[in-house]
């Protein structure tokens, strides 16, 4: 027998001992204060949080500590929902049901073993900050790290159970398994299946994903923005209404497309507070005028996501409010007046020699349906209404936006403006001015309400007067 010795500050002594027993045994003298070590309880605990799932019986005064199976290397077909459930509450420090489960073993390109649960409710409600990794890692049913930093990527924080790969060193340490390409490796695995997971949870069952994704969409959203890798698989799981959805039902990017109209290249989406304010602005109408469909992003986080997504399956994604989009010729229902193309030219001139530089230019739309006009965005100096609150609240200056303004031909607001505007001077450069302080208010551009009040004000009194 041999009896090695360290007092802890890094050396040791190997001696021989002879008249040793077949088998192990292990001295440790704590220092005084650390008497807990000594105590059950902590003894306990250390042994349950590291050891608990190791094959062979850890006793403690003659009582069995690890009593959890060890339920990631069993045969799916042998384990019930109700042993699901409890090793879930169990590794999770959970009381609710799970979501859903994936219980995903494979033998290449690693040898993993691994049960991952989605919880019912969102770990981080109401901002109460950003929650550990939930997936602890094992080797052979050894605990490595309960929560470690690095093995997936951090939108996947909401997830919890076990990964176990045998194809790690026992001697790893949460130092060196950040700088380890094999961690990196089993994580990115681990991911591409549970997204794979999720997608096919989707299609099967459209209904359950849908109340997933209303508790954990700000995870998939910060996944496509935060990560490459990922991010078309990602794009896939994104969920939103739709001018072609009833209010309230979602539909995603893959369903857009199989309704895409066959000379149509890119997808459209419009950014608003919500579903009503869309539906009351200026933009939606050319593209229901020509049966195209129109995305609905209506959450402040929406506008990073169109960001770091530009496009989807090579279709690129553009906003409805964009001055450089250009639209087929729409179906005219009815045969409405409408200015003359020299009319309109001219009162397009008249426009923006009115409003100055307010506005970059002025120009006739067919885009317009019941609206006179709409204030369009050139690419490149996109920033949502969303974004500039933001900046606001930060007390940040938000750059300035010189639109393009649309006018509607067709509109009998115009057409009357167009043909009295030399007779009524004041009241129509008025009026032109009120025209464009509608359609900022609709981009979500105005900044300061009391103009658009005042100006308003004054209009009112003028059509009083006459």
């Amino acid at each position: 027998g041999l009896c090695w010795t360290s007092d802890g500050r890094g050396g040791y002594t190997i001696e021989e001992a002879p008249d040793q027993n077949r088998g192990s045994r292990i001295v440790i003298h704590l220092k005084e204060e650390q008497t807990d070590f000594a105590r059950k309880w902590r003894a306990q605990e250390l042994l349950k949080r590291y050891s608990n799932f190791v094959p062979f019986p850890l006793l403690l005064n003659g009582e069995r500590v690890n009593t959890v199976e060890a339920l990631w290397l069993k045969n799916r077909n042998e384990i019930t929902d109700e042993q699901y459930n409890e090793f879930y509450k169990f590794i999770g420090h959970a009381w609710d049901e799970p979501r859903y489960r994936l219980h995903f073993n494979a033998d290449a390109p690693l040898a993993i073993h691994s049960l991952l649960f989605v919880p019912s409710e969102n770990p981080e409600p109401w901002g109460m900050g950003q929650t550990d990794p939930g997936v602890a890692l094992y080797c052979r049913r050894v605990l490595i790290d309960p929560h470690p930093k690095g093995l997936l990527p951090d939108w996947l924080r909401f997830l919890r159970g076990v990964i176990d790969s045998d194809d790690l060193p026992l001697n790893i340490s949460r130092e060196t398994m950040q700088d380890s390409a094999l961690v990196q490796k089993l994580g990115d695995v681990i991911t591409k299946r549970f997204l794979k997971f999720l997608d096919s949870e989707a299609k099967d069952n459209a209904e359950k994903y849908s109340e997933f994704y209303a508790q954990f969409s700000r995870f998939i959203k910060e996944g496509v923005i935060t990560d490459s890798k990922h991010r078309e698989a990602l794009a896939k799981l994104l969920r939103f209404e739709s001018s072609m959805t009833e209010d309230g039902k979602v539909t995603g990017l893959d369903e857009y497309l199989t309704r895409m109209k066959e000379e149509q290249k890119d997808l459209y989406y419009l950014q608003a507070p919500s579903r009503a304010s869309i539906e009351s602005g200026p933009y939606l109408e050319a593209f229901k005028a020509r049966g195209l469909e129109v995305i609905y992003f209506t959450e402040p986080v929406d506008e990073y996501v169109l960001s770091s997504l530009n496009e989807f399956s090579g279709k690129k994604l553009v906003s409805a409010d964009s001055a450089d989009l250009e639209l087929p010729d729409a179906p005219d229902a009815e045969n409405r007046e409408s200015l003359s193309d020299s009319e309109a030219e001219d009162f397009s001139s008249w426009m923006k020699e009115t409003l100055g530089d307010a506005v970059e230019k002025v120009t006739p739309s067919k885009r317009l349906v019941d609206s006179p006009v709409a204030a369009l965005v050139p690419e490149g100096q996109r920033m949502g209404p969303q974004l500039r609150a933001m900046m606001k609240t930060m007390k940040q200056d938000a750059p300035t936006t010189k639109v393009e303004l649309a006018i509607n031909p067709k509109h009998p607001l115009i057409i009357k403006l167009a043909r009295s505007r030399s007779d009524r001077g004041e009241a129509a450069a008025l009026i032109a001015g009120q025209l464009l302080d509608t359609a900022l208010l609709s981009a979500g551009l105005v900044e300061d309400p009391r103009s658009v009040v005042s100006r308003l004000n004054k209009v009112l009194e003028l059509a009083l007067e006459k």
